[in-house]
């Protein structure tokens, strides 16, 4: 299997960006309550998940593949700006 390169994107992942990326931006929204972090991360999301498409499990369910990839980049956020932690759990 050959791995995809930006200037030809696989089309199974394109179809997963359009079919998912409102849902992975408003999780992570919910964890960051800041829109223009959470569009970051979103970004962050797709791109670590697009790097490991050719070797994910296709017995796991792609929403849940992709959450688990949200919320390692909130984790990665928070741990980069730990103040940022505070702030977003605390409203």
């Amino acid at each position: 299997m050959t791995t995809p390169s930006a200037s030809h994107p696989d089309p199974e992942f394109e179809e997963v960006v359009r079919k998912y990326e409102r849902e992975m931006y408003r999780l992570i929204l919910a964890q960051v309550q800041d829109p223009e972090t959470a569009e970051h991360l979103t970004q962050e999301t797709f791109l670590a998940a697009y790097r490991r498409f050719p070797d994910r499990d296709p017995d796991v369910e792609i929403r849940y593949w992709l959450c688990w990839f949200g919320l390692e980049q909130c984790k990665a956020h928070w741990r980069a700006n730990p103040r940022a932690a505070d702030d977003d759990t605390s409203e």
